[in-house]
């Protein structure tokens, strides 16, 4: 039923060339509030995956649905106007313009300025390092800051589903955990998150679902402590870059 879930992926193939496949028959599920993980090795489709459920790329076939109605096929445009939320792994923020001014620019173009104030609080309350350099140029943060501002401008409009492509990637363990804990605690406020990440055991860790990709499919599936008693077997097939079957 749509009340239970936010997304809805049904036997989906995607890809860059239309003959190669990089997504093969993936079908999963999310539930609403919940935070669900897509592990897998370097390679394995995630973050194809995301792109196609965002609407950057078009899929071969099958269907994807979301809050029960079908959106096979949509722009990036209308599934942002539909209260998803994309975190890239690349920069996604103007290193130019003041963290403010990039928080600001996001929220002006979708929502003008009625609730720009409350927001802000939000999320300067969400990342206190933003709030103490919101006035210094994006070129100037930290990775780890850099990261954060690119979530919080995703985060801003409070997004329905928050999709999140490799966050941890290039940051040290302290800042990872940052960005680890923020996305739990959107989580508790009630945002659908689909988080990717090449961090199998943390991942694991602070998700309710986990879905194991390779080569493009779905290999194992099932609540953070089904997987939690595979995890050793999952990071040894990641390390080797080939995820065994279970």
């Amino acid at each position: 039923m749509a009340d239970d879930y936010i997304l809805k992926v049904e036997d989906l193939w995607a890809g860059y060339e239309e003959d190669i496949a990089v997504v093969k028959k993936i079908t999963m599920v999310l539930q609403k509030g919940l935070l669900t993980a897509v592990v897998g090795a370097n390679g394995a489709g995630k973050s194809t995956l995301l792109k196609t459920i965002y609407g950057f790329l078009k899929p071969f076939s099958g269907k994807i649905l979301y809050n029960g109605a079908e959106v096979t096929g949509w722009s990036s445009y209308e599934a942002k106007k539909a209260g998803v939320a994309y975190i890239p792994q690349d920069l996604s923020h103007f290193p130019d313009m003041t963290v403010e001014e990039n928080l600001r620019l996001g929220w002006w173009i979708w929502r003008g300025k009625r609730g720009l104030s409350e927001q802000l609080e939000w999320v300067y309350e969400l990342f206190p390092n933003l709030l103490k350099k919101r006035n210094m140029k994006a070129s100037f943060l930290s990775g780890g800051e850099v990261k954060m501002l690119d979530i919080a401008r995703g985060i801003l409009v409070k997004p329905q589903l928050l999709l999140v492509d490799e966050p941890s990637v290039g940051l040290s363990p302290k800042l990872a955990e940052e960005v680890y804990r923020v996305l739990q605690r959107l989580r508790g406020e009630g945002i659908t998150v689909l988080l990717v990440d090449q961090n199998v055991k943390r991942a694991i860790e602070i998700c309710d679902y986990a879905y194991v990709m390779d080569t493009g499919e779905i290999i194992s599936h099932g609540s953070s402590d089904v997987i939690r008693h595979q995890i050793e077997q999952i990071i040894e097939a990641s390390l080797m870059g080939d995820l065994i079957k279970f």
